[in-house]
């Protein structure tokens, strides 16, 4: 999953244990996440908050910290909220929408811009593409596979378009009005 993470969402992953930390944690909390990506102000849930920016400049955390059961939940609905909208990358608008959907820092949340609303709006602005977010790395064809899977997966198998069936019963009605018109038409 992590090597579908922006560049922003690696920034913001990178800085959780600081804010765990800060606050005498040992383990990282959906809150923290919020904080996070809240402080980072860049990529492209930035457009989301309508606070002033924070004073957030906590030196990094020399510490492993472990997610909590919770925040573990936010990033796996960060993965479905990402292959729902279609996108090809996790971003930090992805892990804003989970976390407005999900964690008990929605409050939070909403109080500075980010509400269900106002994500979802994002998404469907942002429309599965990158725009301000980059690629950290090229998938390998072993990821872009596995993340087909997970799409099917979620889709319960399903591929966008008609049955099988259907496909070829259109492609006989067609190919009979050609060859009926073709006849017709005379030599």
């Amino acid at each position: 999953m992590f090597s579908r993470f922006t560049t922003d969402a690696r920034a913001v992953i990178a800085r959780l244990p600081s804010f765990a930390t800060a606050d005498g944690r040992t383990t990282i909390s959906p809150m923290d996440l919020a904080q996070a990506l809240h402080a980072h102000r860049a990529g492209n849930a930035a457009a989301i908050w309508t606070d002033p920016w924070p004073a957030a400049d906590l030196p990094p955390s020399t510490t492993e910290t472990p997610f909590d059961p919770a925040t573990k939940a936010v990033l796996e609905q960060s993965l479905r909220v990402a292959l729902e909208s279609g996108a090809e990358h996790i971003g930090t608008e992805h892990l804003l929408a989970a976390l407005v959907r999900t964690s008990s820092a929605s409050d939070w949340l909403a109080e500075r811009g980010a509400t269900r609303e106002a994500v979802d709006e994002l998404l469907a602005r942002l429309a599965g593409g990158t725009h301000l977010e980059k690629p950290a790395e090229t998938p390998s064809a072993k990821d872009r596979r596995e993340w087909k899977a997970a799409r099917a997966n979620l889709t319960g198998g399903k591929q966008p378009g008609l049955p099988p069936a259907y496909t070829i019963a259109i492609a006989v009605v067609a190919l009979a009005v050609v060859l009926a018109l073709c006849i017709w038409s005379g030599p």
